[in-house]
């Protein structure tokens, strides 16, 4: 079993950040999604300013992934039966009302959003 870990730096009354959920999926990317899809049901503002997840697989090697890239994979064409079998529309509906109807907004972030997390990763 593979576990993921929510992070974001919102600060907001109520916010729900550093959530955690354990599950085995196809890919880290797979799980990635069903994780997200976990944090949003429970409150998490995936939209939030750093917003990603630190992924430990089993044999102890971690990642982390932005939300965006999560989201990216899962817009793919080839993710729609995964995204229809899993109900994950609510993700990619969740990122596009926080950015606005045309998602400009949520792509300019996405980019920022990796600058911070490579700054915040440098020693």
């Amino acid at each position: 079993m593979t576990e993921y870990q929510f992070h974001s730096w919102s600060s907001g009354p109520g916010q729900k950040a550093n959530q955690r959920v354990t599950l085995d999926a196809e890919s880290r990317f797979h799980g990635a999604a069903l994780a997200l899809r976990h944090f949003v049901e429970v409150g998490c503002d995936i939209s939030a300013p750093l917003a990603h997840i630190d992924v430990a697989e089993p044999d102890g090697v971690k990642h982390t992934l932005l939300v965006e890239e999560v989201l990216e994979w899962l817009s793919d064409a080839n993710q729609m039966p995964f995204m229809q079998r899993e109900n994950l529309g609510v993700l990619l509906h969740s990122l596009q009302s926080a950015a606005g109807s045309d998602g400009t907004l949520t792509k300019r972030e996405g980019i920022g959003l990796r600058a911070g997390i490579e700054e915040l990763d440098l020693e």
